[in-house]
């Protein structure tokens, strides 16, 4: 994963051109637009597509930006669902454009009441060459979108992605959706450095060379349990919008929406196994499933038998891997904290190993890989240790976003 740190270019475009009204929330910060700017610059894509306007504070600067390099050779397509401001009805979708422009810029093209997966019908095979995402962020909502984006948009282009970090940079906003997308991307990605630490909220993703690839991951991503059921009519669209590229890939998302569209129960979790904790001390936490609920794991002293919970007597049921969405360090842990999953084997061989170390409380997405071709149950081992080194055991414990399987 790369890293763009922001360049003294894009802090004098942002102190000239970016601006946010007064009335608008959830519009993107100075921070965001910086790191727009520095992969756009970059980039000079030429035909630009944007899924969510919402009061037109990123819509104004993109045309802004594009302006700036393109000189009337680059256009900005902007998308929004509603035909009005999310926040306040009573204001226009993009509202915010004509406030700062007096009027629509000709470098963009604004449509407003169309949602994402109306788009491939409306450009009727125009290709873009670069995507903005800021719409619905609870999850699934952020791959439905991007299903429109793979189809509209030239493979290998670059995708950003707002709101990376939002539950854990405004816990009143519990939405995953950019999150799991973000972390859970097995290709190329970006995001942004910020100096003083200052958690980045903005990141982008890479399109595969070939579309059935970038399907693939997407759907990796929607088997993450949905916060948000889908109506079947968009369900209906999406599948139609696969179809095109692939008849299996479209089947594929079929079995994982019936799956996930019916209140989130995990398949793998319903093919029986147990759950096992050992070492367990006071400070862990197991409320219920863990493929259902979060769960805490507190290390035990250097010494002592190590924390563990075990997920046996599995079946694979033809997933490729079992996946932890968001694992985050305690912020007050007063030592590294040592994350280890181990997948067994019926007979105990160990069939797939992972070590992470966390040193900070930056959330993680991890997955291990699960054994294809096989019918006989697996055991997951997920340990959590302090360093030996380490004296002090303050706050060594890991929180667990609910598992799932791909």
């Amino acid at each position: 994963m790369d890293a763009l740190p922001i360049s003294a270019a894009a802090k004098e475009f942002i102190a000239q051109n970016y601006k946010k009204p007064d009335w608008a929330t959830g519009a993107i910060s100075p921070f965001d637009a910086s790191f727009l700017y520095d992969l756009i610059t970059r980039e000079r894509p030429k035909s630009l597509l944007e899924i969510g306007v919402a009061s037109g504070t990123s819509t104004a600067f993109l045309s802004s930006l594009i302006e700036s390099y393109g000189r009337g050779k680059s256009h900005l397509h902007s998308y929004d669902a509603l035909p009005y401001f999310y926040a306040k009805h009573d204001i226009e979708c993009g509202a915010f454009v004509k406030e700062r422009f007096g009027k629509l810029p000709s470098n963009l093209t604004l449509n407003l009441g169309v949602s994402s997966q109306d788009i491939p019908s409306v450009v009727r095979g125009q290709k873009f060459d670069f995507a903005f995402v800021d719409a619905n962020h609870d999850h699934p909502w952020p791959t439905i979108d991007l299903l429109s984006v793979i189809e509209t948009t030239a493979p290998g282009s670059w995708v950003a992605l707002h709101d990376i970090n939002l539950p854990f940079l405004s816990k009143q906003f519990p939405c995953y959706g950019p999150h799991y997308l973000y972390e859970g991307w097995p290709g190329d990605k970006v995001t942004q450095i910020i100096d003083g630490g200052i958690r980045p909220n903005i990141g982008a993703i890479r399109l595969f060379s070939t579309k059935e690839e970038s399907i693939r991951a997407a759907l990796d991503c929607l088997a993450i349990r949905w916060q948000k059921m889908l109506k079947a009519e968009v369900v209906t669209a999406a599948e139609s919008i696969i179809r095109r590229t692939s008849e299996a890939l479209a089947d594929d998302f079929l079995a994982v929406a019936a799956r996930r569209n019916v209140g989130g129960a995990n398949n793998l979790a319903m093919q029986g196994g147990d759950i096992r904790l050992t070492g367990f001390n006071a400070w862990s936490r197991l409320e219920g499933s863990p493929w259902l609920k979060p769960f805490v794991l507190h290390a035990n002293p250097v010494g002592n038998v190590a924390t563990t919970l075990s997920f046996e007597g599995l079946q694979p049921d033809g997933h490729r891997r079992v996946v932890f969405p968001a694992v985050k360090r305690c912020s007050e842990a007063s030592d590294d904290i040592l994350l280890k999953i181990v997948v067994r084997g019926a007979n105990g061989d160990v069939l797939e190993s992972k070590s992470v170390v966390f040193q900070d409380d930056q959330p993680k997405m991890l997955a291990a890989a699960l054994p294809t071709g096989s019918a006989e149950p697996i055991c997951v081992d997920v340990t959590v240790s302090v360093p030996d080194s380490a004296t002090k055991i303050r706050g060594a414990w890991l929180h667990f976003d609910p598992v799932y399987c791909s």
